[in-house]
């Protein structure tokens, strides 16, 4: 059984890079610095590969109805917030984006779940 559904997108709006629907609990950073993921259960990302170092890093993260659902970035992972932003509430989307400073990625996450 798929946890992670992926489909066919469009070119990003951002000159130069590509929006990728990735799948699984790994993130390679040459497929495109803006991944998007389905999420239909929770997800404990084991790897990001290949990042680019003082680029800026893009996940969309997008629940299907039975959510909420929760997201676990994998070590080495730093953000701006007391706790992990990382629940994704039902029928909603949460962004997060990071610079990688060549040994961590430091995540800021929207301050709520966008409803879709």
């Amino acid at each position: 059984m798929s946890l992670f559904v992926q489909t066919p997108l469009t070119p990003s709006a951002i000159p130069g890079d590509t929006v990728f629907s990735a799948s699984g609990t790994t993130v390679n950073w040459n497929n495109g610095l803006i991944q998007q993921f389905s999420l239909t259960a929770n997800l404990t990302f084991t790897a990001f590969s290949n990042p680019v170092t003082g680029k800026a890093h893009v996940i969309e993260f997008t629940a299907n109805a039975s959510g909420p659902w929760t997201v676990t970035l994998p070590t080495g992972s730093n953000h701006y917030a007391a706790a992990n932003p990382n629940t994704v509430n039902a029928s909603s989307k949460l962004i997060a984006s990071a610079i990688y400073d060549g040994t961590n990625y430091i995540w800021a996450f929207g301050a709520n779940t966008l409803a879709l």
